[in-house]
């Protein structure tokens, strides 16, 4: 039996225990948890205006290289990844100065496809192509810890239930599939990064759901973590999460996510099941370019302009994207936001932390 298959064995063995433990029944909002030692690792794609850079550094949240799939174009299409490129991309971007941690997005024709289990077309081709790059990666960037974005991945619905009242069975079928399609890449990370994003905005529900929506997204991440740390044997988990609504869901992807949601639905529920810290991606940089056409070749057709506007702009939809001065003052908003993000992951207790009176009872 291969080393891959004694894990999925011993993952089966591992089910019944996280199961009963991890997100049975409803799990109760985390309310006074406190940040072990050591400190949680604390990650951010970018900061997007240097005018909150000491501030920022004085949480010790690190910056997180994303090689994105752009370093390889024609992937998208052919689903095969130009490693070489990618190399030369990640040398160009660091300039010999590379970063404690990286990561690793490659999803269209790959991680999409891996979604759809190891019975899904191009499944296994794009999982070999994932793990042959990021081996050629380690190997030429030994100082960086690398993983892949969204690996491993759980759906958020089975069968359109969620993770509070799909049965036992039914979590434990998910488990084996997700298992025998993603162990292989995690066996390569240094590290593992299921994303967590918000990508249902409880205000979009009917008043009468909106708790039930929240413990559903929580009961969801504490899947998704529990189930990352046994894939990764002991490697550090440090989901993704966002203060920025994601698309995907029901959401008004690109509007800031209330900061009592970001700290009780994603930050505690990901340090409650076991991660070793968070990553904050927001893409605030690449999102602003595109809505002020400085980078016409990167839209953002997710995020939609109006959206970025009520967040970062007060509202106020600009008459001219190209106006003078708007693109940084864009910025300097969003790096406000950022900066407030890593305060609130590294609020000690309750006592400073942003109300919970709209969490779920």
């Amino acid at each position: 039996m291969s080393r891959h298959r004694l894990h999925v064995a011993a993952i089966a063995l591992a089910l019944p225990f996280l199961l009963a433990t991890a997100w049975q029944g409803e799990p109760a909002m985390p309310q006074t948890t406190k940040l072990a030692e050591p400190t949680p690792v604390l990650l951010y794609d970018t900061l997007v205006d240097p005018s909150v850079l000491v501030e920022a550094r004085g949480t010790g949240a690190l910056p997180l290289l994303l090689i994105y799939q752009y370093c390889s174009p024609d992937s998208k299409s052919t689903g095969n990844i130009d490693v070489g490129a990618v190399l030369m991309c990640i040398d160009r971007l660091t300039q010999g100065d590379p970063p404690a941690w990286g990561m690793l997005d490659f999803e269209y024709r790959f991680t999409d496809r891996m979604q759809a289990g190891v019975g899904g077309a191009g499944a296994i081709h794009a999982r070999d192509e994932m793990i042959r790059l990021i081996r050629a990666v380690r190997a030429a960037f030994p100082k960086t810890r690398w993983t892949f974005y969204g690996v491993p991945f759980l759906p958020y619905w089975l069968d359109h239930r969620s993770w509070l009242d799909a049965t036992d069975d039914r979590k434990r079928t998910e488990m084996m599939q997700c298992a025998e399609m993603y162990g292989p890449i995690v066996a390569e990370c240094d590290w593992v990064s299921p994303s967590i994003y918000p990508v249902y905005d409880p205000s979009m529900f009917d008043a009468p759901q909106r708790a039930g929506v929240r413990r559903a997204g929580i009961a969801w991440r504490s899947a998704q973590i529990g189930f990352a740390r046994l894939l990764a044997r002991g490697k550090p988990v440090i989901p993704t999460i966002s203060p920025v609504w994601q698309p995907g869901g029901l959401a008004p992807s690109g509007r800031v996510v209330p900061p009592d949601q970001f700290v009780d639905d994603q930050v505690r529920p990901a340090l409650a099941a076991g991660a070793s810290g968070v990553a904050i991606w927001t893409s605030y940089d690449r999102l602003i370019a595109a809505a002020c056409e400085e980078r016409p070749e990167s839209p953002s057709v997710e995020f939609p302009r109006a959206n970025l506007a009520s967040s970062l702009l007060g509202g106020a939809v600009p008459e001219d994207w190209k106006a003078p001065g708007l693109a940084q003052r864009m910025r300097e908003c969003a790096a406000q936001v950022v900066l407030r993000s890593l305060r609130d992951v590294r609020r000690p207790d309750d006592a400073g932390a942003p109300p919970s009176s709209s969490g779920p009872s």
